[in-house]
């Protein structure tokens, strides 16, 4: 009982996230808000089976607190602070003082990463028309702040060896249902994957702009046509790399879990089996 209500409560949460922009954006149309509110109920209803189950099938480290937490957060925060920009001080997400604040942060980051060939000004470019340039990229700086706080953060946690939180048997294919530990050395395959993850979430900066300008209508930008998508384009442009990131970061620190023990073959380390 424990576990499914658990599950109902986050299942209830990435609902919650589903329908953030349509309910903080001005002038959002039933339809869109009916869109969002059906793709959040298939969403949480996914949610429940995966965490409501004694295993799950697709979603990782499902029971090693806080690496999917700290990827909602992410998502959920950006998707918040990105909406409430848009929609100004007349909305009613938040106070005027608060959206000063997101704005200033959000241009000061925008300031620094404003440079050639940075992943702020290929995501701008891709998706900014000439009137929303400078909104785009607060927007962005933003996001990347709020992506890269969480990540510093969890980096820490793992630095530390304190991760996963809660010390209990682990195993690693509730850890990674998707992962096949029998093809190879366990240890060497986590290691290798885990910095394969490292590396292609520091490319999703630069990658990712080149999908988002396949979404921006001819002759304006997405802030313009659809500040909805807007908001979820630029969330996605900063959390993907950062959930690339934390689930590379976790399989290293598997690796170096199975290492102390001196057991790859099985991986048994402070709790870890691979059956």
């Amino acid at each position: 009982m424990t576990r499914f209500l658990g599950a109902l409560a986050r299942a209830f949460l990435v609902l919650l996230l589903a329908v953030t922009p349509s309910a903080v954006l001005p002038d959002v149309g039933a339809e869109q808000a009916q869109v969002a509110l059906l793709l959040g109920l298939f969403m949480g209803i996914f949610v429940l089976s995966e965490y409501s189950g004694p295993a799950p099938g697709l979603i990782g480290f499902r029971d090693a607190p806080p690496i999917n937490r700290l990827r909602f957060l992410v998502l959920f925060l950006n998707a918040f602070c990105l909406s409430a920009l848009i929609a100004g001080p007349e909305s009613e997400a938040g106070s005027p003082a608060l959206l000063i604040v997101l704005q200033a942060m959000g241009q000061v980051v925008a300031l620094g990463l404003d440079f050639p060939g940075s992943p702020l000004r290929l995501m701008v470019g891709a998706v900014a028309g000439p009137s929303d340039a400078d909104a785009v990229a607060t927007m962005c700086g933003l996001a990347f702040l709020i992506s890269g706080t969480v990540l510093v953060a969890f980096a820490m946690i793992v630095r530390r060896g304190a991760w996963p939180l809660n010390r209990a048997p682990a195993n690693l294919w509730v850890l990674l249902p998707t992962f096949d530990p029998a093809r190879g050395a366990l240890q060497e395959r986590l290691r290798w994957d885990g910095r394969f993850c490292v590396v292609l979430g520091l490319c999703l900066p630069f990658l990712l702009p080149m999908l988002a300008a396949l979404s921006v209508p001819a002759g304006g930008g997405l802030a313009m046509a659809a500040p909805q998508t807007l908001v979820w384009v630029v969330a996605f442009w900063s959390w993907a790399p950062v959930a690339m990131v934390m689930r590379g970061l976790a399989m290293m620190r598997l690796a170096g879990m199975a290492a102390q023990r001196g057991s790859a073959r099985d991986g048994r380390a402070h709790g870890l089996v691979s059956s």
